[in-house]
């Protein structure tokens, strides 16, 4: 009696090392809430069984003690419901496992022959062998289920930080773009006042330095602009006035604004001003804005040769194609070249000005209008095309 009575305290108080051990240093906090509920029932229940042995050394406690052991079971039932403290698939493989190895070893004692002796001690230790494997893949499948599961609910929390974070970049957006486009207007403002001589004439140097901060100031209101565009773009509160307008005036309009800088830089530009009417339903600043952004970006990645812009009626659409012989694009580029703060590898190359968001917020506009809009280029240094395709009324 007492060699059993040690046995079992030292088997109870190992588990419970070993549990507790489990809750110490397991990070997951399903992991950790299941073991400290198994360690305390169990702790618990143990506690009120082992008082049992005492009253063969003439100790008396009263055998209410025995109802410890009765909390035991539901608390571990709860947990093996609630925190899946038992995986089913397994226990059904070791209860299976167990059952072979029951019969095979009741075939061994009950054996009547050499050979049957032999036959069932083979048969034990394929059970054996086949019950340790299966028991082991199951584990290893369960295992590697709650690992996908825990995985996803990292990604979901991830995917939800990720929500927030961009929230965040375009509140930012909006407030520093607002919060800076009232000085710079100003400024702007002050300078032209400079110019136009309500100050006083200027020295020639000085409307020089004067002409120079003008430029610069309205550089970068345009991109706070572009910034302020973005934020509205990404918030849904991007306004369009809407109605019904003629494509062919803005699109002749805005090609002829920007001709002399590509003519200054040494660039040919092949356009026929369109004289057939182009009816359409939308907002033509925007439309404006679009057209002048993609003829812009063909003068800036142009080094040498010449830019052709194209208008081609189909049906009931309108096809726009500027084509260029410039520096080109990989097939990477244009993956990602209407993504937001995404630019060609050698973009900043050539047009140190470029933010990355001019194309964002051209596609941007041409959705809106319910239009497409595609990049295609046969390669680097072969030129790039950018074919703009909306609906005419």
């Amino acid at each position: 009696h007492p060699y059993l009575l040690f046995c079992f305290i030292t088997l109870v108080l190992i588990a419970h090392i070993i549990g507790f051990n489990s809750y110490r240093t397991s990070t997951d906090p399903i992991q950790r809430e299941r073991t400290w509920l198994f360690f305390l029932s169990t702790g618990v229940g143990f506690i009120g069984a082992i008082m049992n042995f005492f009253g063969v050394y003439g100790i008396f406690i009263h055998p209410s003690t025995n109802f410890t052991a009765a909390l035991a079971p539901p608390v571990i039932a709860y947990t093996i419901l609630r925190y899946h403290l038992f995986n089913m698939k397994v226990v059904l493989a070791q209860v299976l496992t167990l059952a072979l190895a029951g019969f095979t070893v009741f075939r061994l004692i009950v054996s009547k022959s050499l050979p049957e002796l032999l036959f069932n001690i083979i048969f034990l230790l394929i059970t054996a062998i086949v019950g340790f494997y299966l028991v082991k893949s199951v584990r290893k499948e369960v295992e590697a289920r709650e690992e996908i599961e825990r995985l996803a609910t990292n990604l979901e929390k991830a995917n939800e930080r990720l929500k927030e974070l961009d929230t965040l970049k375009s509140q930012f957006l909006s407030i520093a773009s607002h919060d800076l486009r009232a000085p710079l207007t100003a400024i702007r403002n002050f300078m032209s006042m400079l110019m136009d001589g309500t100050y006083g004439k200027l020295p020639p140097a000085a409307e020089e330095g004067t002409k120079q901060v003008f430029e610069r100031a309205t550089e970068m209101a345009g991109m706070v602009d572009n910034y302020l565009n973005v934020s509205r773009i990404e918030q849904g509160r991007m306004k369009y006035d809407f109605a019904d307008m003629d494509l062919k005036d803005t699109l002749n309009e805005a090609i002829a604004s920007l001709t002399p800088v590509a003519k200054e830089k040494g660039l040919s530009v092949w356009y026929t001003p369109v004289a057939e009417s182009l009816p359409v339903r939308g907002d033509e600043p925007k439309l404006r804005e679009v057209f002048e952004n993609l003829f812009n970006n063909a003068i800036n990645y142009t080094p040498k040769g010449s830019i052709r812009v194209t208008v081609e009626k189909q049906g009931e659409k309108v096809r726009i194609t500027f084509q260029d012989t410039g520096i080109g694009m990989s097939r990477k580029t244009i993956d990602h070249l209407f993504g937001l703060f995404s630019q060609g590898e050698d973009s900043r190359k050539y047009n140190p000005k470029s933010t990355g968001v001019g194309l964002y917020i051209t596609k941007a506009h041409v959705t809106a209008h319910r239009g497409t809009i595609r990049a295609e280029s046969d390669g680097e240094g072969k030129g790039s095309r950018f074919i703009i395709e909306l609906p005419l009324k």
